[in-house]
């Protein structure tokens, strides 16, 4: 995506619906929600860009990920965001154990779940912030399948599995 933007940058509205393009899943329809805007804010919240006269342009950080991945790894490992407490946080912590044990999206998926009924009835694990902002660039979950994290991959239409790469984000982020 950095790449996309480039040097010069991009329209908002050509990156808006490129984006949503890419992110869009062929076998389901268009995906009615804003990924291009979201994805914009997550971008946006790691530094790595933002918009001017219309335009969306790399930061100095942007451009410095865009040409060194391990810097970009970093970005992203110290960008995505994990709730301060309360159940979102037990419930974002249990999705990235489980990513980054490897578990498939399916397996996951049924972990989670089964998992969410002892958190529910944990009086310490539901006390705590409880993360009262909505914030436009989205929970754990929504941010890691934003990057391509899980789920699918930006770019390549109708895999579910998740990238090769998630299990390391996934050990990256609960280290630190």
């Amino acid at each position: 995506v950095l790449a996309l933007i480039g040097v010069e940058g991009i329209g908002a509205d050509d990156f808006f619906t490129t984006v949503d393009a890419m992110l869009d899943e062929p076998e389901l329809g268009p995906v009615n929600l804003p990924q291009g805007r979201s994805l914009f804010a997550v971008l946006k919240k790691f530094g790595l860009v933002r918009k001017h006269k219309g335009q969306i342009v790399l930061t100095k950080r942007g451009q410095s990920a865009e040409r060194d991945a391990s810097m970009t790894w970093s970005v992203i490992v110290e960008g995505v965001p994990v709730a301060p407490g309360g159940s979102q946080r037990a419930v974002e912590l249990l999705v990235l154990l489980a990513v980054a044990a490897g578990m498939s999206p399916a397996d996951r998926h049924r972990f989670v779940a089964g998992a969410l009924e002892s958190i529910r009835s944990s009086s310490i694990l539901m006390a705590g912030a409880q993360a009262p902002r909505r914030d436009t660039s989205g929970s754990t979950v929504e941010v890691l399948g934003l990057i391509g994290a899980t789920g699918y991959e930006l770019g390549k239409f109708g895999s579910k599995a998740d990238s090769p790469w998630a299990v390391h984000l996934a050990r990256a982020i609960l280290r630190r």
